[in-house]
């Protein structure tokens, strides 16, 4: 598995945050990091914490990500494989440059700003699976309390090409009733899933407008999950949604939801809690914000 995040200035140390619950589970996954503006390339290229051994930065402000995104993989499209790459380039920044003020209020939720960063989700994602790495994209604003790959290596060896985290159900917005999350997801590489990403990709430009990410890839599947059927010759993914005992929306993980409920977490998510305040407050009213 690659895991994959894009990472503005606003939100580095939700980053940090992730970074620092994800290494005591000790997993050794590639990680490939886009940052979406100069100064979250900057601070990732030169983070101290980071081990470079499993990580590349990716500066998703040029137009193609670098090469070692392919030559340094060592990973097939094999699931169970959670090899590490290595390079002799070193990925990191020796730039001295001060790091400038960073604002989130240009990427709060809903505006154009945050709708054209994540719009651009799906050719971040792409770049890596079409590398022969299976991805997993995880959000900035969550914390790993668990693994994960017990759960998806075993949804992937019973032929599911992709698991995905739930956002609401009895939603009347798409004919399937409920709200897919792709603010977590799994995604094994095979022509399938790139047909089906190119698709989400196209629909998150439509019209030459910049549309909600989450939107687009739930509108992708309802149409695949509607017209599809056994003598079509369109491309079908298998998807699964990911159980929300282990992966639960914000609202379940921190209002409906018991402690020993909350103990069941794989994954916390801070969706459905508005602004990168709110966001950190709740983590520490939890116990699950580390950053110094």
């Amino acid at each position: 598995w690659t895991i994959c995040m894009t990472i503005n200035s606003g939100f580095y140390d939700f980053f940090h945050n992730w970074y620092i619950h994800y290494q005591k589970l000790d997993l050794k996954l590639d990680l490939v990091l886009f940052a979406e503006d100069s100064v979250a390339y900057e601070r990732l290229s030169n983070a101290p914490f980071l081990d470079n051994n499993y990580t590349i930065v990716v500066d998703a402000t040029k137009a193609a990500p670098p090469l070692s995104i392919a030559t340094r993989s060592k990973l097939t499209a094999d699931e169970s494989s959670s090899s590490s790459s290595s390079s002799d380039e070193d990925p990191s920044n020796s730039s001295d440059t001060a790091w400038s003020a960073w604002n989130e209020g240009v990427f709060a939720i809903h505006t154009h700003q945050y709708k054209e960063l994540i719009s651009n989700r799906p050719t971040r994602l792409l770049q890596v699976l079409c590398s022969g790495r299976n991805v997993l994209y995880i959000d900035t604003d969550t914390v790993l309390r668990k693994s994960p790959l017990l759960v998806i290596n075993k949804n992937f060896l019973e032929g599911v090409d992709v698991s995905i985290a739930i956002d609401q159900t009895g939603t009347k917005a798409y004919a399937y009733t409920y709200d897919l999350c792709t603010g977590f997801i799994a995604i094994k590489a095979k022509s399938e899933t790139i047909d089906f990403l190119s698709e989400w990709e196209k629909r998150c430009h439509d019209d030459g407008r910049v549309h909600n990410d989450q939107v687009a890839f739930n509108l992708v599947y309802e149409a695949m999950w509607k017209n599809w059927d056994e003598s079509s010759s369109t491309s079908r993914i298998t998807l699964d949604i990911l159980p929300d005992t282990m992966f639960p929306n914000g609202k379940q993980y921190f209002t409906l939801y018991n402690e020993t409920q909350r103990k069941e977490a794989i994954l916390v998510h801070a969706n459905w809690i508005v602004g990168g305040a709110n966001k950190r407050l709740i983590f520490m009213k939890h116990g699950l914000w580390e950053p110094a």
